[in-house]
């Protein structure tokens, strides 16, 4: 399941003013901003007429017909703002943010360590956490993990310029809030790889290290399944036909358009059984999330159904694009997970697919690390940056940060010769 800030919220903050709309609290001139570069902020996507020439040829997560199908199905309390970078009246960049209202408390109150009778202080954690809601400007995607918060066109903003400039950009989006009465306390830049760290040394932000993005990278040898098993040594190779033994009767299908429609209630009420179990849940999808992104992304986004003498008991969704397949949520019948090693096996049905369709890596996202790594995937380093507007609570970010971070102990697991 991806975990998109599973470990990122958890800052202490002032409460922000109650949600509200942001409705016309865009503006439609340009903004100057430092050394030439202009911006224009939307709340919709469609009123962004240049967004498309710098995000073509770029990730699907920055593609319109992705950025629509999140509109038009937001999670709960999120709005959206676009912001379009310029450059002598050229377009030189975009970046992406989510709005958002964040409790600390209702997010992790089903989390193991959070509800830990030896847990030292934890009446006052809890306590605490109960104060800690906050409104927050993220740049980058609460539910996918990666590097999907801005891009520009290189030969007009340099590497090193980038970060200001959006960081720049953000205030102004923060300042427009404001004046409509909207109170955002942070600003989260997120998820970059160790490649893509920023210098944050003469800013106000703080450096984080998250948990890493699990990342399978197919072999070009491996024209089928077949010979990815052959690649393992042969403990993990008889664990993985183990598995598949276990779940030999159950029937596997991937689901259409009218078919997610189907069984849509059932696949947000699996879904859901996954969000408690990992006792982390930063975010509230709507129940139709699937059947829109099916129907906007068509091909693009996949739902494979385990169904047992027909019943649905899981499914996983994948997004793909080129040579990428980005693993997104899924939902498991908690009580059908261990009998029929539900989870695991959609792990291998994930690299069975992913080979069928040549790609060459598949991103599995964040949580359950040690399982991943049993089928071959292998962590890379995720940071973010994260800036209080208060000063104090700005000081205080990296104690309050380790306090409230539930930790996954884990042992990377490596199943080839």
């Amino acid at each position: 399941m991806s975990s998109t800030l599973s470990c990122t919220y958890q800052l202490l903050t002032k409460v922000c003013s109650p949600k509200k709309a942001i409705a016309e609290i865009m503006v439609n001139e340009l903004i100057q901003l430092e050394n030439n570069i202009q911006i224009h902020l939307s709340e919709t996507i469609d009123s962004c007429s240049d967004w498309s020439k710098i995000a073509k040829n770029q990730t699907l997560f920055l593609q319109p017909e992705y950025l629509n199908a999140l509109e038009s199905c937001p999670p709960k309390g999120m709005r959206f703002a676009y912001l379009t970078f310029y450059k002598n009246n050229q377009p030189c960049g975009i970046a992406y943010a989510q709005i958002f209202n964040f409790s600390t408390y209702e997010s992790l109150k089903h989390h193991k360590s959070f509800n830990d009778e030896n847990a030292k202080f934890l009446t006052v954690k809890k306590w605490l956490a109960h104060r800690m809601e906050f409104c927050a400007i993220v740049c980058g995607n609460i539910l996918m993990t990666g590097e999907y918060g801005y891009r520009f066109e290189k030969q007009l903003v340099n590497d090193k310029e980038q970060f200001s400039i959006v960081n720049q950009g953000l205030e102004v989006l923060r300042q427009q809030l404001k004046t409509k009465g909207i109170k955002a306390s942070v600003t989260l830049f997120k998820d970059y790889f160790e490649n893509g760290r920023q210098d944050i040394k003469n800013t106000s932000f703080s450096e984080f290290q998250i948990q890493p993005n699990m990342v399978i990278n197919l072999k070009a040898d491996w024209k089928k399944f077949d010979d990815y098993l052959a690649a393992m040594s042969s403990k993990y190779r008889v664990r993985a036909k183990s598995a598949f033994k276990k779940a030999k009767h159950i029937e596997k299908q991937e689901l259409s358009l009218e078919e997610i429609k189907h069984y849509e209630s059932q696949m947000f009420d699996l879904y859901n059984q996954v969000v408690v179990s990992a006792g982390f849940n930063g975010i509230e999808l709507q129940t139709h999330y699937f059947t829109n992104l099916k129907e906007r992304l068509g091909e693009k986004f996949k739902v494979i159904a385990y169904f047992k003498e027909e019943e649905l008991i899981g499914f996983y969704t994948v997004f793909f694009e080129k040579e990428l397949m980005e693993s997104h949520y899924l939902g498991i019948n908690q009580a059908e997970n261990r009998p029929y090693q539900l989870y695991l096996n959609m792990l291998y049905d994930m690299i069975r697919m992913g080979i069928y369709r040549e790609v060459k890596q598949i991103f599995l996202a964040r949580t359950a690390l040690e399982i991943k790594s049993s089928v071959g995937a292998v962590p890379h380093d995720l940071y973010f940056y994260l800036k209080n507007h208060n000063p104090i609570f700005n000081a205080l970010a990296h104690k309050t940060f380790d306090w409230f971070n539930p930790q996954e102990e884990w042992t990377q697991r490596k199943p080839f010769k």
